[in-house]
């Protein structure tokens, strides 16, 4: 009798080693495509909403300074601005921005909440709730510049798609508009 211990081929728990680290090995990259993928949508909503906020800043600086410091003076008229059509998906809509805070002082504690429509670069097509606030400061002279003008920010907060409630990221925008009348 001859026992020939060489066989061909893998045994059953090699087999089961293998394709135990195969599995670990596939869930992991899957995770890391998903995460990805969250990461460059993130960074799409990011670059959507600070676009729609900077040309709303834009906006009101087109305005010019007597329109904005007749707004400062009677804030209760607010600006009508324009959301616009950032990725060619959505019609241009325009909305009244009350002002919040004039000269450091609270008027309002509500924010104002418009939708913009966001498209991630799958095609996708998703609406994106902003809150907004708009401050105005004035400022009679600027001691390097010497020159009048009024600060405008616009505050914002914004929630992505995927994350809980109360999860919010903020940011502020800012622009100066100087009085350039002689």
């Amino acid at each position: 009798m001859n026992c020939n211990t060489k066989s061909k081929g893998f045994s059953l728990v090699e087999l089961l080693v293998a394709l135990t680290l195969f599995g670990l090995m596939a869930a992991g990259l899957a995770s890391l495509a998903i995460q990805s993928r969250r990461m460059s949508e993130t960074i799409i909503f990011e670059d959507q909403v600070h676009r729609s906020i900077q040309n709303f800043l834009e906006e009101i600086r087109g305005i010019g300074y007597e329109r904005i410091e007749n707004v400062l003076e009677e804030p209760k008229d607010g600006f009508d601005l324009t959301l616009p059509d950032i990725d060619g998906a959505g019609a241009i809509v325009s909305v009244n921005i009350p002002i919040a805070v004039v000269n450091d002082t609270e008027r309002l504690p509500n924010w104002t909440t418009i939708n913009v429509e966001t498209t991630t670069k799958d095609g996708d097509s998703t609406t994106l709730p902003i809150d907004l606030r708009v401050a105005l400061n004035s400022h009679k002279v600027l001691a390097s510049e010497n020159t009048e003008g009024i600060e405008v920010i616009i505050q914002f907060q914004w929630q992505l798609p995927w994350e809980k409630d109360g999860q919010k990221q903020l940011g502020e925008a800012i622009a100066f508009v100087a009085d350039e009348s002689p």
